[in-house]
């Protein structure tokens, strides 16, 4: 576990790949962070301890559960369908050239590299070449057993559908 340093700066760091990934705005102007549609102030370095990080959760997974509830009721909740995989040849030449934001130059790059790499673009599954791997299990590691999980109706035939193909 890491534990902070007194010559430390920050509470925590986070990169800016992340940050744009989860959708986490900072707002430098208001002195605020939003995320999820919560508004958090920015405060002083040590502010956040275990304690205060706890309640702020709680409130947030509240203020979360609340929204929930309402976006239920209001019938906007969006529910996602499970599609069956389709893979398909890619044709490199169609690609490269839906690439306008890159220079003549960068596209010729573009269609170099990926005419390296096709076997990875024929639409099917491939064979690992490379050394064999070896897992190391953590010391003291128990094996886990679960109950099986169990697939809804409506996803039966995907997933018939996908473990053929996959075998």
């Amino acid at each position: 576990m890491y534990q902070k340093r007194p010559k430390d700066k920050y509470d925590f760091i986070l990169g800016r790949d992340l940050l744009q990934e989860i959708g986490f705005d900072i707002h430098y102007s208001a002195s605020q962070f939003v995320w999820n549609n919560i508004i958090v102030d920015m405060v002083p370095c040590g502010y956040w301890m275990k304690k205060k990080i706890e309640t702020t959760a709680k409130t947030w997974n509240a203020k979360r559960s609340e929204a929930a509830t309402v976006q239920i009721a209001t019938n906007e909740l969006q529910i996602t369908e499970i599609k069956s995989a389709e893979y398909k040849p890619v044709n490199i030449e169609e690609v490269v050239e839906k690439q306008t934001h890159l220079t003549p130059a960068e596209r010729i790059q573009l269609r170099t590299m990926l005419i390296d790499f096709q076997d990875l673009f024929k639409g099917q599954r491939g064979h690992y070449n490379g050394e064999p791997i070896e897992l190391e299990l953590l010391p003291g590691s128990k094996p886990f057993y679960a109950k099986p999980f169990s697939i809804p109706k409506a996803y039966q035939q995907v997933t018939r559908d996908e473990i053929a193909r996959l075998e």
